[in-house]
């Protein structure tokens, strides 16, 4: 009896945690009390068959461009194998399995009984398509590890063969800043040669230039965070801008997409990266103040975007959705078509 007791206390404080929730949505008009209202109006507002097919061709269009990258991964992971393109092979599997799981239950939708099982369906694939962004994280992190240390194979590929000795590596390497890349200086011309460049200017044809303009030209193609950043971002948009979330989840929701970009963002100042090479950046704040102020007012810019952005988003939902209940709870008691 008194084990019954306790798990009735305990359903009963479950059911008031979740009626307090649920009441303090319904006060700020974020939910309907009766949950066959709720869901029809889910159905009506969010889940239209114009959306729903929308988001499944995204979806498959999104699905099918992870293939191509975990195709590209794979093939990297043969020639380098390494820790950091296995962890990147596997952030694109999972972000190819669950973008093409989101297409399939909203095609499924449509195969759905009725408007319940149809926005069911739907949002399921919403709460995986949200919840797998923090794949982003790791996809992020390893592909910029990964990136560095390719470029390092090419850098220790280089000094090898410019000293022609193959143990020559970046750590073991001494070089002149003014030791020329190529033996090719035409005396009758007074001019040097290497590679596309030929001239008079020997600062040209140094060490130093030529990794300079590789590691500019590398960081410009392989760049560290900010593509994977602006990715995440368009894709928490587009779940805001599509609506396929209520706004009441959307107080959690957003919150979460704010973190995975804060995390994308945090991953600058790691010395496994790309973004600071070998403590690259590190060393260069140490000479340069000006660019302390740079790389401060860039980070700082980038977290008030991201938290000012994020709270409009929340806004906007939350004024969109109250209006939209509204206006879809009066078409419903006047019985009036709510398009």
């Amino acid at each position: 009896m008194s084990d019954n007791k306790e798990t009735d206390r305990e359903t009963v404080s479950v059911v008031k945690k979740k009626s307090r929730r649920r009441t303090w949505f319904e006060k700020q008009g974020l939910q309907f009390g009766d949950n066959v209202l709720e869901w029809e109006y889910l159905y009506t507002a969010n889940y239209g068959r114009g959306i729903r097919a929308t988001g499944a061709g995204i979806c498959f269009a999104a699905a099918a461009f992870y293939s191509f990258t975990l195709y590209l991964d794979i093939v990297d992971s043969i020639v380098n194998p390494s820790v950091d393109i296995i962890c990147v092979t596997t952030s694109v599997g999972v972000l190819t399995f669950s973008t093409l799981t989101c297409g399939l239950l909203l095609a499924f939708s449509f195969l759905a009984g009725g408007k319940k099982g149809a926005a069911l369906l739907s949002q399921g694939a919403a709460y995986l398509f949200v919840i797998t962004m923090f794949c982003f994280v790791s996809y992020a992190m390893c592909d910029s590890n990964f990136n560095a240390y390719r470029m390092r194979l090419v850098i220790d590929q280089f000094l090898s063969n410019y000293t022609r000795d193959w143990t020559t590596t970046c750590e073991t390497v001494s070089l002149s800043t003014l030791n020329l890349t190529q033996d090719d200086f035409d005396l009758k011309n007074g001019s040097y040669r290497c590679g596309n460049y030929i001239g008079t200017d020997q600062g040209r044809c140094t060490v130093f230039n030529t990794l300079s303009v590789f590691t500019r030209l590398y960081g410009f193609v392989f760049e560290s965070f900010m593509m994977r950043l602006c990715l995440c971002w368009v894709a928490l948009q587009g779940i805001v801008v599509m609506n396929f979330l209520p706004a009441r989840v959307m107080f959690f929701g957003i919150p979460f997409g704010v973190f995975v970009l804060l995390a994308i963002a945090g991953q600058f100042p790691l010395p496994t990266t790309l973004s600071n090479f070998g403590n690259s950046v590190v060393a260069a704040l140490v000479c340069n103040k000006h660019l302390v102020v740079t790389i401060v007012a860039f980070f700082f810019e980038v977290f008030i975007s991201v938290i000012a952005a994020s709270l409009s988003l929340l806004l906007l939902v939350v004024a969109r959705s109250r209006l939209k209940r509204e206006l879809f709870f009066w078409t419903k008691k006047l019985d009036v078509s709510f398009f």
